[in-house]
């Protein structure tokens, strides 16, 4: 394996195994409080006294009656009734209306044919159960001309499977340095989807190998991560005296600035006519991508390359989350169930309590005059 594919790799285990552990608590909460939502495998009430209770002689019962999805359900409807969606507004003087409207369609056509709504959906129910959910925005080839790649937004079914840096401190995690999105595929599926990709490990690290390896599944992470590149910029006084920014290599890529049709040759013509007010070296985040398991660097299909480009200066993963306070320099976010699951459980114990009561109570007998059945002997 090549010297550059390991340094790669090492870092990235590391990376996401520092990120899981510092997240292990809250991503516990979120498969906890989730479960609970849906009494998943009886689990509204305690095992052992749900054990104890239906091992009895006779059984006793151990009824649920679970009221947390009736207002998530409530929330989650006015959501959908809302149907938010991207607006581009034009926020200063030198933006124009008629192109952010533009833009807008444009979003609003990717939108439709994506079918975000259900991105949207899934993330905002994921936070309601468990106070955090995800979407991304990916490129795929055209349907009917390879040659074109098409912007698409995703849904993210299982926020679980989403790592990200554990340093990051704005609310949306969009300053974070990586993000990894994990799959577990069968090794059957694995070999057929990834020929030639060895399962062993390239470490002997037993531990690190067994947390990307679990009963007959492999686990394959997409990285998304930045790197700082210096870029220079220009600040230009164009001809008809409009003052605008533009990067140097996109008159190296195109032979023109993009802005500025009527600068048709390069920065010297313009430093002539004194035209350049101030060059100025900027670090900007550039994102790469690669998929990997804890063995490989697996190529990607469409480029053929181990370690991709993504033409933006995000990380295209949408993350969302619920309320969140800080306590001792960690996040604490939750969704609707956290504080419903007490009430709930003492709901679910009284409601048993009450009719295990009121089944054993015995029937006191009717006590009744013969004159006052007399009509009616046949029905007693």
């Amino acid at each position: 394996m090549p010297k550059k594919d390991k340094d790669l790799l090492y870092t990235s285990i590391k990376q996401y195994e520092e990120a899981r552990d510092a997240d292990d608590r809250e991503r516990t909460w979120i498969d906890t409080d989730t479960k609970f939502a849906i009494d998943h495998e009886g689990c509204q009430w305690p095992k052992d006294i749900r054990t104890q209770r239906e091992e009895a002689n006779p059984p006793r019962p151990t009824i649920v009656n679970n009221k947390i999805p009736e207002k998530i359900d409530q929330v989650d409807g006015e959501f959908r009734q809302l149907r938010p969606s991207v607006k581009v507004r034009p926020v200063d003087s030198k933006a124009d209306p008629q192109i952010a409207e533009i833009y807008g369609g444009i979003i609003r056509h990717i939108e439709y044919q994506s079918n975000a709504r259900s991105a949207y959906n899934t993330s905002h129910t994921s936070v309601l159960y468990g106070g955090r959910g995800a979407w991304r925005i990916d490129l795929e080839d055209d349907e009917f001309d390879p040659f074109i790649r098409n912007i698409v937004i995703n849904r993210i079914p299982n926020i679980l499977t989403v790592v990200f840096d554990q340093y990051c401190k704005k609310q949306d995690r969009s300053d974070a340095r990586f993000i990894f999105i994990t799959e577990d595929l069968p090794e059957a599926v694995f070999e057929a989807k990834y020929p030639g990709v060895p399962i062993v490990p390239w470490n002997s690290d037993e531990k690190t190998w067994n947390a990307w390896r679990h009963e007959k599944t492999i686990t394959v992470a997409e990285k998304w991560w930045k790197e700082k590149v210096n870029r220079e910029y220009v600040q230009i006084e164009d001809y008809t005296g409009q003052v605008y920014t533009e990067a140097i290599d996109k008159f190296k890529e195109s032979g023109k600035s993009e802005k500025d049709p009527y600068t048709l040759n390069n920065l010297d013509r313009l430093e002539q006519d004194g035209k350049i007010i101030e060059r100025k070296t900027v670090k900007e985040d550039k994102i790469k991508w690669a998929l990997m398991t804890a063995g490989q660097i697996i190529k990607d299909e469409g480029t053929g390359e181990k370690i991709n480009d993504w033409p933006g200066k995000y990380i295209p993963i949408v993350l969302q989350f619920g309320k969140e306070v800080w306590v001792e320099g960690q996040a604490k976010v939750r969704g609707m169930v956290r504080f419903g699951r007490g009430p709930q459980e003492i709901y679910n114990y009284f409601t048993t309590k009450n009719v295990e009561v009121n089944a054993l109570e015995p029937i006191p007998p009717w006590m009744v005059t013969p004159s006052m059945i007399n009509k009616y002997k046949d029905t007693w």
